[in-house]
């Protein structure tokens, strides 16, 4: 636990600060691609990527070749 801990406040200065217009955002944009069956987690990376002008990293085919996205397998 203590490992975890020194882990966790380690990270802690890195984390992105999540908009509530951005959950706004990523809720829409899941909704207009509700045929690829996103995960809401996965579609709110991407919003996130997107806002913050990087590439959104995810080994998830349905996001092949979509805009903003580096796939890798």
């Amino acid at each position: 636990m203590e490992l975890a801990e020194e882990f966790f406040n380690r990270l802690i200065n890195s984390f992105v600060k999540i908009n509530p217009e951005l959950v706004k955002e990523t809720a829409n944009f899941r909704f207009k691609e509700i045929r690829r069956k996103f995960s809401y987690v996965d579609c709110l990376g991407y919003i996130i990527a997107k806002e913050n002008k990087i590439r959104f990293l995810t080994g998830d085919i349905r996001f092949k070749g979509m805009p903003n996205v580096m796939f890798v397998q």
